[in-house]
């Protein structure tokens, strides 16, 4: 127990030192407004698979996790795939962008850690148990 809760710490603390959601005015003589800005988390693989492999994977994952996976873009390469994540339970929508050996997930709505640890713990217990939140 103490294992998983050390991990949930360093992870944790990691996502919160490098990710983050605001808002930021822009202002012009004609409109005010706010925009959204997007600072990712990132995961490092340490199993490479192809990412069309990934988003199999995720599809098929997905529901068990409370999480909804929509694909958007997959390289015919299969070295970079774009989708949205979606945490049912909390509304919490986040963009993944896989490319060869890690994933950077980029909070869209909000930035809500709870929603990262599962995206987390659904990387690591069905993408590469050795992923690393860098």
């Amino acid at each position: 127990l103490n294992e998983i809760i050390e991990r949930n710490t360093i992870v944790s603390n990691r996502i919160k030192e490098t990710s983050d959601y605001i808002e930021v005015s822009l202002s012009t003589k004609e409109d005010d407004r706010n925009v959204g800005v997007e600072i990712p988390w990132k995961v490092q693989f340490d199993n490479i698979m192809t990412v069309s492999n990934y988003s199999r994977i995720m599809s098929n994952i997905g529901k068990e996790w409370g999480v909804s996976y929509l694909p958007r873009i997959i390289n015919d390469d299969g070295k970079f795939l774009l989708g949205d994540l979606l945490d049912e339970g909390k509304g919490i929508r986040s963009e993944i962008r896989i490319k060869d050996d890690n994933i950077m997930i980029y909070p869209v709505t909000r930035n809500d850690l709870g929603s990262n640890l599962r995206f987390y713990d659904m990387i690591t217990s069905n993408l590469d148990i050795h992923a690393e939140v860098i």
